[in-house]
């Protein structure tokens, strides 16, 4: 990569992002991460990021809501749904409306490169 690509993580566990976080960077990515889908739309209108991760369950705004605020602002903002089998049905209605995948926690960290990296390829 020339570029660092930039990556928006937005999950309310702090572990795990910081995890993903130091996975990502060894990659070479840039992390900014929020802790609620609220701070995680506007840290998207005030800058552009390659990926989007995006839990479903948070506090302030829940992630579909903030998925939803996102593609309001670049429809073809890629996002990626990052959540708990529990909020499945969620999940699948942020699939139907554009999101493109969903991981389960847990997920190996190695599935998620991979996916990031096949839509960063496509830029």
């Amino acid at each position: 990569m020339s570029e660092k690509k930039r990556i928006l993580l937005v999950d309310d566990e702090p572990e795990l992002v910081e995890e993903l976080s130091l996975i990502l960077e060894e990659e070479g990515y840039e992390v900014v991460s929020a802790p609620d889908g609220k701070q995680g739309v506007d840290l998207f209108r005030e800058n552009g990021f390659s990926v989007v991760l995006m839990d479903i369950k948070m506090p302030e705004m829940n992630g579909l809501d903030a998925f939803r605020e996102i593609i309001a602002v670049k429809p073809d903002a890629k996002v990626i749904i990052i959540t708990g089998s529990f909020a499945k049905e969620l999940s699948e209605q942020a699939i139907k409306e554009g999101a493109l995948s969903a991981m389960y926690k847990p997920f190996d960290p190695t599935d998620l490169l991979a996916l990031i990296d096949s839509i960063i390829k496509e830029e």
